[in-house]
């Protein structure tokens, strides 16, 4: 199975509408196969931030595999761009 793109965007949206949040923010590495995302839960005005990967050889995962719940934006974004960071640079 092929990954894009769209296809990551498209199964990340997914998983959030499942917990009733939506997508803030997302940053994706194709190569890495890996995303970290920010989702916000309006019911509690709250943001999460979270990492996802797939496996081209499987179908896309319907869960995320780490995250960071609670906090507010500046928080979820600081999280958001050190996971960013370290998937960027090989980690």
């Amino acid at each position: 199975m092929t990954t894009n793109t769209l296809k990551v965007v498209q199964t990340v949206d997914a998983i959030a509408r499942a917990r009733g949040c939506e997508v803030e923010q997302v940053s994706i590495s194709l190569d890495k196969r890996e995303a970290a995302l920010i989702f916000f839960h309006p019911d509690r005005e709250v943001y999460s931030a979270h990492s996802y990967g797939w496996w081209d050889t499987e179908e896309m995962p319907s869960h995320t595999y780490w995250g960071s719940y609670d906090l507010n934006l500046d928080g979820a974004r600081r999280v958001w761009a050190e996971k960013s960071r370290r998937f960027m640079e090989g980690f």
